[in-house]
């Protein structure tokens, strides 16, 4: 449902969270979040090769103690158009869905 308000919640908070862990990183922002009540998929994307390295930075900060929790983590880079990169990015936000699955065909 798309009004489900604790799905919204959950939303609201992982997008608080990410966006203040991406404030150290310039190149870099959130650009789509949509949660359920226990997964969410998110866009992020920058310019260049700086977006890339700073990317590979604020993946290792997720393991910080204010990072959002997440208990399974999931991420592809996909290439645009000119200089943009998009990191596309699936997580579990419930304990009990710690592991994600997919077949490893990426589009």
């Amino acid at each position: 449902m798309l009004n489900d308000v604790d799905a919204l919640e959950v939303r609201d908070v992982y997008r608080e969270g990410i966006n203040q862990s991406l404030e150290t990183y310039d190149q870099l922002r959130l650009n789509g979040l949509a949660c359920g009540l226990s997964i969410c998929l998110g866009r992020i994307s920058g310019r260049g090769e700086e977006a890339r390295s700073q990317y590979q930075g604020w993946l290792k900060s997720l393991d910080g103690p204010y990072a959002p929790r997440t208990y399974a983590f999931m991420d592809a880079e996909y290439e645009t158009d000119g200089p943009i990169r998009e990191f596309r990015v699936v997580f579990s936000t419930d304990p009990g869905a710690n592991a994600l699955v997919t077949d490893g065909v990426m589009p």
